[in-house]
């Protein structure tokens, strides 16, 4: 019934585009910017329960399509999986503990974006058992493709084709009103400048796995570069430049073609500083500054008080800094500490560890530094984080026979 050029298709292109775009959660990206509400759940920060079904059934074809032309290795539990799966049961008994001491409710709410992060995760894995053509260098290709493709309808947001500004003072202003004082209320202006500081991971360090040429990698640098900045989003311009001296300190060269590269780099960034030197990005004195530094002293308070346990995911819920506008804790590494205690974020931690295979120094720091970073500034945990063990993994990619 199924031809094997017919499954070739399906697994190396549609099938694990799908699969990738899930991981990035670029349908929830779209549903959001064309204001598709009913396709939306929980304001876009996850898709059931529209996508992952379709997913699922996918998922039940693949699987009876690779059955009739591979043989794969059977399924067996490894240690990885035991420590996964003995953490996120320590989070959730962590939940149940606090629940019973404090009275609040049982919410999953910081467990779940966990478990789809281990999901996406361990599919993947097993997805790998099948053929030797599902490996990383497939996922970091298709992760160039789709964050692409997510930066590049941002920027036609800024230009005016797609639906983009929250505000019609906004959409007057456009590209004209980028360097000045006040920040354009854009749809999706943090989260996209995260997926452009991954772009820049993907050009750094995954150049030689995608193989994508150069033009295409010199243009979306470019294009990362200049979205990080027009959306003013501070944390990732910090993270950003982070990476980029971290390419500069690995740079296989001698000492004085990277002191070039340092010293060209921080020219460059002495010209934006003097471009925007009248917006947001240099004025850490503004509300939002104020406001971020005021939230994380208060939540520090609060995590001495509770430091080991935390008071649960309910209790997390409705923590908020008195006297301002009530929002989430703008870090899920603080709102994890709040709810979980120091044991429950370092179970997290471990959960992240035990996904890399034999890393390196560079490797953890690569990984761990983003996770620190966008765990410091944004509030949701992103599933798409667990691509990036994959990535850096220094196993060997097996073949099927």
């Amino acid at each position: 019934m199924f031809t094997k050029a017919f499954h070739l298709f399906i697994q190396n292109k549609l099938f694990i585009f799908l699969f990738v775009a899930a991981w990035l959660n670029l349908p929830g990206l779209i549903y959001e910017r064309f204001s598709l509400d009913k396709l939306l759940a929980y304001h876009g920060h996850n898709l059931v329960p529209f996508f992952l079904p379709i997913l699922y059934f996918g998922i039940l074809i693949y699987l009876f399509i690779a059955s009739r032309f591979y043989k794969y290795e059977s399924f067996k539990i490894s240690a990885q999986h035991i420590i996964i799966f003995l953490a996120v049961l320590g989070i959730f008994s962590l939940e149940l503990l606090n629940s019973a001491l404090y009275g609040f409710r049982i919410s999953l709410r910081i467990i779940q974006p966990i478990i789809f992060l281990i999901f996406f995760y361990t599919l993947f894995k097993g997805f790998s058992l099948f053929n030797s053509t599902i490996n990383k260098k497939l996922l970091a290709k298709y992760s160039f493709y789709i964050v692409g493709l997510i930066l590049f309808i941002h920027m036609l947001g800024f230009m005016g084709l797609v639906p983009h500004f929250l505000s019609v003072a906004d959409t007057d202003g456009r590209i004209a009103n980028l360097t000045g004082s006040s920040r354009l209320n854009v749809v999706q202006m943090n989260i996209s400048s995260y997926y452009a500081v991954f772009m820049l991971v993907l050009i750094f360090f995954c150049s030689d796995q995608m193989e994508i040429k150069r033009r295409y990698l010199f243009f979306f640098f470019i294009l990362s570069i200049a979205l990080i900045f027009l959306n003013q989003s501070r944390g990732a311009i910090l993270l950003g430049l982070a990476f980029i001296f971290l390419k500069i300190f690995y740079f296989k060269s001698n000492i004085f073609i990277k002191f070039l590269l340092l010293i060209f780099s921080l020219i460059g960034l002495l010209g934006l500083i003097t471009v925007f030197g009248g917006s947001r990005i240099t004025d850490l004195g503004d509300s939002s500054g104020l406001e971020r530094i005021l939230m994380i002293l208060y939540t520090w308070n609060q995590i001495q008080d509770y430091p080991w346990l935390g008071q649960g995911a309910a209790f997390e819920n409705s923590f908020r800094l008195p006297g301002i506008v009530p929002l989430l804790i703008h870090s899920f590494i603080l709102r994890y500490t709040v709810a979980y205690g120091i044991i429950g974020t370092l179970l997290f931690f471990v959960i992240y560890y035990v996904m890399h295979k034999k890393p390196t120094i560079k490797a953890l720091v690569i990984t761990y530094g983003f996770l620190f970073g966008i765990g410091i500034f944004e509030t949701y945990v992103q599933w798409w984080l667990s691509i990036l063990p994959i990535l850096f993994s220094n196993e060997k990619e097996k073949r099927n026979t």
